[in-house]
C-alpha cells in the first residue's frame, strides 16, 4: 500500500520564477485520503477544492512515457493510479501541481 502510515506534507505555490511559498499543511492517511490541517487564509478556498477533488476521486491518472514498442508520435500514454499504488504519492504531486498549482512536500 503506497501511503503505509499517516503522513503529514507542507504545501507550497510556486512562483514563475520557481520560488516557493508555504501556503498550507495536510495529512495523507493510510487510505490515501488528504486532512487539511492548516491553510494560509488567502489560499484556504483552493487548498479545500483541491483536497475535495482528489477525496473525491477514486484513482488518479498519470502521464507516462510511451512503451519502448509504440509507435512513433503515437500521442500521450496514461497509467490509473489507485490509492493502494507505489506510484500514489507521486501522482498526487503530479496532480496537485498540474490542476491547482500547488507543491506537495
Amino acid at each position: 500500500m503506497a501511503p503505509q502510515l499517516a503522513r503529514v506534507y507542507d504545501l507550497y505555490l510556486e512562483d514563475e520564477d520557481e520560488d516557493e511559498t508555504l501556503v498550507g499543511r495536510v495529512q495523507l492517511d493510510a487510505a490515501g485520503q488528504l486532512t487539511l490541517l492548516e491553510a494560509e487564509a488567502e489560499h484556504e478556498g483552493l487548498i479545500e477544492d483541491a483536497v475535495a477533488t482528489v477525496n473525491g476521486q477514486d484513482v488518479l491518472v498519470s502521464k507516462v512515457p510511451p512503451p519502448a514498442d509504440a509507435p512513433e508520435h503515437s500521442g500521450t500514454f496514461s497509467k490509473t493510479v489507485s490509492r493502494d499504488d507505489d506510484d500514489f504519492v507521486p501522482a498526487l504531486q503530479a496532480y496537485l501541481k498540474t490542476y491547482y498549482g500547488l507543491v506537495l512536500g
